[in-house]
């Protein structure tokens, strides 16, 4: 008895010290992340995509690290239930119809209805008017309405604040399944797995239509987003991903991150399974460039990140094609 209780004593002690460590290194990071982040993102303007309830002080840490690296969160707009539910299938399809005809430029003809609306959450988010580049572009205002409808939003939020520069999509964090617990059925297994993929596409969609893109969840499991795209050959070489975002570790990978993605750099940070590195560097960019610029009636307003017409990647999010060349430039 005395003997289990000294080993009880010994492992609270390892415990205790592994802890100790750990607030030390957050803490060293907080002291250095002013020098790390100043100027990383200056001026570029941010837009905050959550997939799920995220607590408010934990999005005000994230939007105060954007502040430090010089840029702003000018919208936060968060996905509600009826963008996966399967009573609203039917609802969706008839949306994707609708907004379709606004997107500049538009999918590919074989285009899923997950990728038509996250296409159009996208543009609604970044699309700019290219002679007044701080004012949304008409069909993104178009599409922020039909999104935020009140008689059925897909989304909540200040989905109309845009135009933003890039973008920063939260994901739901899910706790592992005990270990006596029932696997999923094969109904459940296909609802997961499309929810994943309808999550993905927003990533992706937010990747091709601004800037840049990243993906963030807090608590790591092989069932969240960030394993689902870090799992996929197509989707790890072109959307970044963070683990851990709420500690100042993962806020300063997600920031330096993003900056680095919109130097065309894809990344996965963070300490848990798929990560390529531990931390995001710094990549310094050129100055956001808003100067106005008249377009001849009958041009596209936007062009993709990867250099096409966004068809092809649009609908890559769940068919997995492969990826193209990238970019700088986003609408």
């Amino acid at each position: 008895m005395s003997q289990l209780r000294e080993e009880k004593d010994a492992l609270r002690a390892e415990l205790d010290a592994s802890q100790v460590a750990v607030d030390e290194h957050e803490r060293y990071l907080t002291e250095v992340s002013g020098s790390l982040l100043d100027g990383a993102l200056a001026e570029r303007r941010i837009g905050l995509v959550l997939l799920d309830d995220v607590p408010e002080g934990t999005v005000t840490e994230l939007a105060d690290s954007f502040t430090q690296a010089g840029a702003e969160v000018v919208a936060r707009v968060r996905v509600t239930e009826r963008w996966t539910a399967e009573d609203d299938q039917v609802f969706r399809s008839a949306l994707a119809a609708r907004l379709v005809e606004y997107l500049e430029p538009s999918v590919d003809l074989s285009a899923s209805v997950d990728e038509i609306l996250a296409a159009a959450l996208a543009q609604a988010l970044a699309g700019k008017d290219p002679a007044a580049p701080l004012t949304p572009s008409a069909n993104a205002a178009i599409l922020a309405e039909l999104l935020g409808a009140e008689d059925g939003p897909l989304v909540e939020g200040d989905v109309d604040a845009g135009p933003v520069d890039a973008v920063v999509v939260v994901g739901p964090s899910y706790e592992p399944p005990a270990d006596d617990a029932e696997p999923l059925t094969e109904e459940e297994q296909r609802t997961a797995e499309g929810v994943l993929r309808a999550h993905a596409a927003i990533a992706l969609a937010a990747q091709q239509r601004s800037e840049g893109a990243i993906l963030v969840v807090d608590e790591h499991s092989d069932r969240d987003v960030v394993a689902y795209v870090r799992d996929s050959d197509d989707l790890a070489e072109r959307i970044s991903t963070v683990t851990r975002f709420s500690s100042v570790s993962g806020r300063l990978s997600t920031v330096l991150g993003l900056g680095s993605r919109i130097a065309l750099r894809v990344g996965h940070y963070g300490f848990d399974a798929g990560a390529d590195s531990a931390a995001a560097p710094r990549t310094e960019l050129p100055p956001v460039d808003r100067t106005p610029v008249v377009v001849p009636p009958g041009d596209d307003e936007t062009q993709t990140d990867d250099g096409d017409d966004g068809a092809d990647d649009g609908a890559d999010a769940s068919a997995g094609d492969e990826a193209t060349g990238e970019t700088e430039d986003a609408g």
